[in-house]
């Protein structure tokens, strides 16, 4: 009886040590890191066997060399962990600190779900994280959560200061052809002649023919990319804020217009006007009713 409520209380572990080192020099050491790491995970598993009178057992080391935090869980390694999590073969993971399984919040977030999904505890020594007891458990919990409300902190703070460098006018990233990033000044944009020609020849070309497919042909560029640079307020030196929740507002930029303002509105009146047109005729095909 007493056995039976041990058992119980203390079920078999079996385990998958995971160890990882960033680079081919650290892995190729033989006194290094994995070694050092192998050796503290195999003594954890000792004291919990004999110490504590549990039943851990290894089943495996999973060792990424020379494999980048940003990645490991991408990898071959932890597609092979996964696998033996889903067949059962392993139930508990241990790993000498966080940072030997990801680097990423998001990806380890991830991973600790997918181990409570499958029933799968998961101890990591150095943050003293150990979900075989509820005490660790609890406080795994608690710092995930921490970690989520963080991410979730700096994704918001990202958002706020874009929409604050896009109230001020500034360049929020990317490339926008027709202009260069300013090396000297974050957020401005200079004029590229050579594009800013290309540019106004796709607004020219349309303006004479009233097609963007033959633009797009002429111009050697997708249909969508030229629908997006006819419609593109920047290239009058304005920039488009807000969402379609809120509506949306025109703001000054901090660079130059390289497509004058009567071009660009007569462009806008173009391809509203064929827009109607060619979607009137499309009802009126699909209705039978004569063009």
């Amino acid at each position: 009886m007493n056995a039976k409520l041990n058992n119980e209380e203390h079920p078999t572990r079996r385990v998958a040590l995971v160890t990882r080192v960033s680079t081919d020099r650290q892995a190729s050491n033989p006194e290094g890191s994995l070694v050092t790491q192998l050796q503290r995970l195999r003594q954890h598993i000792e004291y919990r066997t004999t110490a504590c009178d549990e039943d851990w057992t290894e089943v495996r080391v999973y060792e990424l060399r020379g494999i980048s935090g940003k990645y490991s869980v991408k990898s071959a390694e932890f597609a092979e962990l996964f696998t033996d999590i889903e067949t059962g073969r392993v139930n508990t993971v241990l790993c000498v600190a966080l940072s030997r399984i990801s680097r990423s919040v998001r990806d380890f977030l991830a991973f600790f779900d997918y181990l409570n999904a499958h029933g799968v505890e998961f101890v990591s020594l150095k943050e003293d994280y150990d979900t075989t007891t509820a005490g660790g458990k609890l406080l795994v919990t608690i710092m995930m959560a921490l970690a989520e409300f963080e991410r979730e902190q700096t994704a918001e703070r990202t958002r706020d200061a874009m929409a604050a460098r896009s109230e001020r006018g500034l360049f929020n990233g990317g490339q926008l052809l027709g202009y260069d990033l300013d090396s000297e000044r974050k957020g401005y944009l200079v004029p590229n002649l050579e594009e800013a020609a290309i540019v106004n020849e796709a607004f020219d070309a349309y303006l004479q023919c009233g097609s963007i497919a033959l633009v797009a042909e002429a111009l050697n560029h997708p249909h969508a990319s030229v629908h997006y640079l006819l419609k593109n307020y920047a290239y009058t030196g304005r920039k488009v804020i807000g969402d379609r929740r809120n509506g949306h507002q025109l703001v000054s930029a901090v660079w130059p217009a390289i497509v004058d303002e009567e071009k660009f509105q007569r462009t806008q009146r173009l391809m509203a006007t064929n827009g109607r047109t060619n979607h009137n005729a499309l009802t009126s095909h699909q209705t039978g009713s004569p063009a």
